[in-house]
């Protein structure tokens, strides 16, 4: 059977009934759904079915502070080194050649890297 094409939109609430999650899709979502004839009978996400998160609100609120920003009076080169090893942390390292000051960021919290499959 081939596959048939992925529905997606806001949720707008997640209710916990036992080892279930009912989820609450945005209308023109389950509007969608219920006008495709394939899907019209099937519930939206049955148990078992897989749900990506593909946004996310605190980081889109974000994102729209940095885009709201005053661009930069001046540009100035900055070294970057990514390292990385299979069960290690992403270690990346940014220097700004100007200043000469440096930042380190790590993956640490996130976990460690896994061999692509």
């Amino acid at each position: 059977m081939p596959q048939q094409e992925e529905l997606g939109g806001p949720i707008y609430d997640v209710k916990y009934k036992e080892d279930l999650a009912f989820i609450k899709f945005g209308k023109g979502v389950e509007k969608m759904w219920k006008d495709d004839e394939y899907h019209n009978s099937m519930p939206l996400a049955p148990k078992g079915a897989h749900v990506w998160k593909t946004a996310d609100a605190e980081i889109g609120k974000r994102m729209r502070r940095l885009a709201d920003l005053e661009p930069p009076k001046f540009k100035s080169s900055a070294k970057v080194v990514v390292e990385g090893k299979v069960g290690k942390p992403l270690t990346i390292h940014i220097i700004d050649e100007r200043s000469g000051k440096a930042g380190v960021a790590d993956s640490s919290k996130m976990g460690v890297l896994e061999e692509a499959t």
